[in-house]
């Protein structure tokens, strides 16, 4: 219910209105969608929102293909994406992950042999992202979530849990192909005029 909220300001007022959504959202759905919906909209760090496009960014895989270690890596992020960054904080992360581990195992997932075998496997992260942290256009996708919150409001649908699937006009491929262009054409301009 926090998450659905744009500002992070603590307020007395705020907080009636998360145990007001807490509640609504409780009524409506089961567990199982509370969880799915959560799990496709936290953040993860590094412009990865949802689960599915963290194991995309993390590791360059689908969140079907993830082993035991991957995905405790994952569960570890949500607490604090920026400091326990396996990019940029991997000993942090490596200590996250395994703090995971050992919750898993306490609440029954798993044996001892797996967890230490999981726990014993270094950090397997892709180290390049393919785009920027922000992600591809950035300024462009933006837009296009106000859009899609505007339009969610004046027709009354959720545009992050209902599942749409949205297209538009942009070309990842080419706008990563622009992107490069720039920035090898601009390096010499800045050098011209310093």
């Amino acid at each position: 219910a926090r998450d659905l909220y744009l500002y992070k300001r603590r307020t007395f007022a705020r907080k009636i209105r998360e145990t007001i959504t807490a509640i609504q959202i409780e009524r409506y759905y089961t567990k199982r969608e509370i969880l799915e919906m959560y799990l496709t909209q936290i953040y993860f760090g590094h412009g990865a929102y949802g689960v599915g496009s963290a194991a995309s960014r993390y590791f360059n895989k689908p969140v079907e293909q993830l082993m035991l270690a991957e995905s405790a890596m994952l569960a570890a992020l949500p607490k604090a994406p920026a400091n326990y960054s396996p990019i940029y904080h991997p000993d942090q992360a490596l200590s996250r992950r395994n703090v995971v581990l050992g919750r898993m195992l306490e609440e029954g997932f798993g044996s001892g042999s797996q967890e230490r075998a999981a726990a014993a496997e270094p950090l397997k992260v892709v180290n390049e992202p393919e785009v920027g942290p922000l992600g591809v256009a950035p300024y462009f996708t933006e837009m296009i979530r106000q859009k899609l919150s505007e339009e969610g409001r004046r027709l009354g649908f959720d545009y992050l849990g209902d599942g749409l699937t949205v297209h538009t006009t942009l070309d990842a491929r080419l706008q990563r192909f622009a992107e490069a262009a720039v920035d090898s054409h601009l390096s010499a301009f800045q050098t011209i005029y310093r």
